[in-house]
């Protein structure tokens, strides 16, 4: 194999290998920002849910209230502008049991306020018994149904982001292969150019010496093609 076709050879495998490693670092760094915007979307969402959860709680609280201590109840009775609603709305779950859950928690959202608005709406002698019979029901039901669904979007969470330190991992790991590859190959290749080139030059050193020291027997040959003429026509050819 002569000199230039093995820079060639050498010169290609490092620019294959940088080529490989750009294109796998662009998709890895495109798989990474997928994965962060669907992490940072159920994060966002389970944010929601348990924000809807806290106000939900305290609008229970003041039915309560309302109920038992005889305050007036200063809750929103329109659930269209509940936290909960706004999640139920921009999230559909994934799977069957996921969607189920919501839609049960959908349904109960809507009974609780439908009943709170019929206890606002009740005579004294009423609000009781409706409190106790409905709204009760409704109101305990509704901790479990938000509990369920928040499971499942940390269980989901806890997947993305295992995943996406693993492709962290596996492009670390990618471009120190291919960075300790491109380096071997420098390196084989300064190691062949220094033997294909210093060889034949010590070899026409070592006759020089021979002959210097009287050693008339050493010749050289002009009209055959030596090592060092080899070396520069490999060069030159196209």
């Amino acid at each position: 194999m002569t000199l230039k076709k093995s820079i060639g050879i050498g010169s290609t495998l490092i620019v294959l290998l940088c080529l490989a490693m750009v294109i796998s670092y662009g998709y890895m760094s495109f798989y990474l920002a997928g994965l962060q915007d669907e992490e940072n979307f159920y994060l966002d969402h389970d944010k929601i849910l348990n924000n809807g959860q806290l106000e939900l709680s305290i609008w229970i609280d003041q039915m309560e209230q309302h109920v038992l201590e005889g305050w007036p109840f200063e809750g929103k009775l329109d659930h269209s502008k509940t936290s909960h609603v706004s999640f139920i709305d921009d999230y559909k779950g994934d799977s069957e049991d996921e969607q189920n859950m919501i839609y049960g928690l959908k349904n109960n959202h809507l009974m609780l306020h439908q009943t709170a608005k019929k206890i606002v709406e009740a005579g004294e002698d009423e609000k009781m018994d409706i409190y106790l019979d409905e709204f009760k029901l409704f109101s305990n039901a509704a901790a479990p149904l938000v509990g369920g669904i928040s499971n499942i979007l940390k269980e989901k969470l806890h997947k993305l982001r295992t995943e996406r330190i693993l492709t962290q991992n596996r492009t670390g790991y990618l471009i120190m292969i291919a960075s300790i590859s491109i380096v071997v190959i420098i390196v084989l290749a300064a190691v062949l150019l220094f033997r294909m080139v210093l060889g034949p030059i010590a070899s026409v050193s070592d006759n020089i010496k021979l002959f210097g020291d009287g050693n008339l027997d050493v010749s050289f040959e002009y009209n055959k093609k030596n090592e060092i003429g080899d070396i520069a026509e490999n060069f030159n050819k196209t």
